[in-house]
């Protein structure tokens, strides 16, 4: 490749990376064409992006980019995977994809310009997504209210027991008059 063709290699790496919420490295030697294309798939399903990439290319457009701290992971054979929508997703899909294949194996990760290591990319990986953490703050947020409704309604309620047993009560002993 010659070094103009490097340039502009780099360059569109960066402009890609340039607004990325997480970047994650990854090695995939050993990978089958077939597993190559399930992963491409599985990470577009989950709004991320894949390439593979050279390292020097890498280099130039992390240091273009700003990205610090996945220089020294850049060894052997390296895809990088990116996103800007959900990063978790992104990192349960490499996270199980690597369960399935197990050539493919993390190097290192940025996370809104946190360095991330293997132990941070599997806890990023084991969060729930997006929409299953919204429904748990609704559901905080409605539990107050919620556990308020049922005691209101608990005392018209309790009102109408003792109601009814002062009635039964009533009943039993204006029978034996």
């Amino acid at each position: 490749m010659q070094r103009a063709q490097k340039v502009r290699s780099a360059a569109a790496l960066a402009t890609a990376l340039r607004e990325q919420a997480a970047v994650f490295s990854f090695d995939f030697r050993g990978l089958s064409v077939a597993e190559a294309t399930v992963l491409r798939r599985r990470v577009r399903e989950a709004g991320g992006h894949y390439r593979v990439v050279k390292n020097s290319t890498a280099r130039w457009a992390f240091r273009d980019v700003g990205i610090t701290g996945l220089d020294e992971n850049l060894v052997g054979m390296t895809g990088l995977a990116w996103s800007d929508t959900d990063p978790a997703a992104l990192a349960r899909v490499i996270h199980e994809s690597a369960d399935d294949f197990k050539a493919l194996r993390f190097k290192a990760g940025v996370l809104q310009e946190r360095t991330l290591d293997e132990g941070a990319f599997e806890a990023l990986a084991r969060l729930p997504g997006e929409d299953v953490l919204r429904g748990q703050v609704v559901g905080l947020i409605a539990a107050p209210i919620r556990n308020l409704m049922n005691v209101l309604e608990g005392v018209p309620r309790q009102l109408v027991l003792v109601l009814k047993a002062a009635e039964a009560k009533q009943a039993e002993g204006g029978g034996e008059s």
